[in-house]
């Protein structure tokens, strides 16, 4: 185990690695080599490089290996650099599709790719688009990092979106308009608190997403349930323009997002009607109650005309 190619082949068990090409690094039987790596969000794993890894293989080859860790966002650079320089770590790590980057700086490792492959299974072919260019491999798939994404339905309610895009286009288009709507001057975010006649702040806690003369989005939680128990009992929303002799318009009524969060939700996106309130609230409405006129007390009162606070 005395060259790069020995190296990537003991070391690799399944981003990528790669060799650079003659020129950035002695031949075969180096006294000593390096790796770059992008440090990990584990430091644990670097230190293992260094105090493990490389000592071991140190005492099996002769070899002293050093180890150089790059932040997070700069490898890129670090290998731009390296390539244009020639001078360097004999050893990469790559990401995904830097290979076709960086073609004549990196060695053919396809020798390597196969014996580890042999070793450890067949290689999936969801890799070679990554690391196989012009039918030759110039790096080795050692690692994939598994990730969480994490998306916000309130935003894709608030285009449209009612359920998650089946095909990339769809993503792309609901991204779109998603985009134009945070990125919106007249976008309000508004934190609604409940009081008691005395001022004390109740539980009932609402977040409105307004989008001036475009749409409203109401969220409301651990709003209080007891009446609600009897049949034909609902929440509603009310809009009203402040002023003397304004009469509140009904918009519609609450339903439950999630029962076990006692999570309420309600979109509205009549634009006529959103350009001629400037407040909303609501109200727990009997059977009998009268869609045209507010009976319950009114609950989470907010002020729509604020100043726009978002982006």
């Amino acid at each position: 185990m005395t060259t790069r190619r020995e190296f990537l082949t003991v070391t690799l068990a399944g981003g990528a690695a790669a060799a650079l090409a003659p020129g950035l690094a002695a031949a075969a039987a180096p006294k000593s080599m390096s790796v770059v790596h992008e440090s990990s969000f584990i430091k644990a794993f670097d230190d293992f490089f260094v105090k493990t890894l490389s000592p071991e293989y140190e005492k099996l080859t002769g070899i002293k290996v050093g180890y150089e860790a790059v932040s997070v966002g700069s490898m890129l650079t670090r290998l731009t650099t390296i390539v244009e320089t020639k001078a360097g770590p004999e050893l990469v790590h790559t990401g995904i599709n830097w290979p076709h980057l960086f073609d004549q700086g990196l060695l053919d490792v396809t020798d390597v790719a196969g014996e580890v492959g042999k070793k450890i299974g067949p290689w999936h072919d969801n890799i070679l688009d990554s690391v196989v260019v012009n039918k030759k491999w110039k790096a080795v798939p050692w690692g994939n990092i598994g990730q969480l994404e994490v998306y916000r339905t309130d935003w894709f309610k608030e285009v449209g979106v009612t359920k998650f895009p089946d095909t990339w286009e769809d993503l792309l288009a609901a991204g779109r308009d998603i985009r134009e709507l945070m990125a919106a001057r007249n976008l309000h975010i508004v934190d609604v608190f409940d009081t008691d006649p005395r001022g004390k702040t109740r539980p009932a806690f609402g977040r409105i997403f307004f989008t001036e003369g475009k749409s409203l989005l109401f969220y409301a939680y651990d709003m209080p349930d007891t009446r609600l128990k009897d049949a034909g009992y609902h929440y509603r929303i009310w809009g009203k323009k402040e002023g003397p002799n304004q009469q509140a318009r009904n918009l519609g009524i609450f339903f439950s997002d999630d029962k076990s969060k006692k999570r309420w939700v309600f979109q509205y996106d009549d634009p006529k009607v959103l350009n001629e309130i400037d407040s909303v609230f609501v109200t727990l409405e009997p059977p009998n109650g009268n869609p045209s006129q507010p009976k319950g007390d009114k609950l989470l009162y907010a002020y729509l005309k604020g100043q726009a606070n978002h982006p």
